[in-house]
């Protein structure tokens, strides 16, 4: 799953007596992957892997940031008997 998100805010403020335009823009996106592995029946593996990257620029100032996480668990997988 992917995705992307775009924000334009544009507003005044008044700055030493005269007005000023002020913007501030986000841009962010995300990838998340994840899978699910069984060997033989013997083992499990899950994997899952999300990752974050955004901008943002207010006035003069501008930054950007990313995350990211992994996560994985293995084991054996469970028997159910009647």
């Amino acid at each position: 799953m992917a995705g992307i998100c775009f924000t334009l805010e544009r507003g005044t403020a008044a700055h030493d007596g005269e007005p000023a335009t002020l913007d501030k823009v986000s841009l962010a996106g995300y990838l998340r992957c994840s899978g699910f592995l069984c060997v033989l029946g013997i083992v499990t593996v899950s994997v899952e892997f999300d990752l974050e990257l955004r901008y943002e620029h207010n006035g003069r100032e501008s930054v950007v940031r990313g995350r990211g996480r992994s996560r994985s668990a293995c084991g054996s997988p469970s028997s159910a008997s009647p």
